[in-house]
């Protein structure tokens, strides 16, 4: 697949492994948002609770990737605080008018993935093209495997194509 960019921030590297297999199953260029905070450690986990909290932007290295250049920009994010991560909600608020078209996906502990796609979704300025939500408990499992490809796949499915009954129905 072409013209795609997998964007996605990590700190524990569950997104990683997430936003990896999203960008190998669609053959996708992916970038790697790198904040220019201390995220490392008790205080740094701190500091991630504290900026989701209260929204605030972050330093963010430069973009390897031109999101403009792109027909669709996956998102992804861990939620901090049952908040966007920073990293993502700067990259959403820096770009929202360089990206054509945006999907969305948020790896969490447990809860409150509905709510941090509505937030990347008013980040950005709009609704996302579709979503994948994994727990913590889904990705250990594996799920991961499963659920890249069929996401990649629906994304990416001409509009007059019909879904196969077989889609997870938490993308949309």
């Amino acid at each position: 697949m072409s013209n795609v960019l997998v964007v996605y921030y990590s700190r524990s590297g569950n997104t990683r492994r997430l936003a990896d297999a999203i960008a190998r199953a669609g053959d996708c260029d992916i970038e790697e948002l790198v904040d220019e905070t201390d995220r490392s450690g008790f205080i740094g986990y701190q500091r991630c609770l504290v900026d989701a909290s209260f929204r605030r932007l972050t330093p963010l290295a430069e973009l390897e990737h031109d999101p403009a250049e792109y027909d669709l920009v996956v998102v992804g994010t861990p939620i901090w605080g049952w908040s966007v991560s920073a990293p993502v909600r700067t990259f959403l608020w820096r770009y929202q008018r360089r990206i054509h078209e945006v999907a969305f996906f948020v790896t969490c502990g447990g809860s409150g993935g509905a709510r941090v796609l509505a937030q990347m979704a008013r980040a950005v300025g709009r609704a996302p093209r579709g979503s994948l939500v994994l727990t913590e408990r889904e990705i250990v499992a594996g799920a991961i495997e499963a659920q890249a490809p069929r996401f990649i796949q629906d994304l990416t499915r001409r509009p007059q194509e019909p879904r196969p009954e077989s889609a997870p129905l938490h993308i949309h």
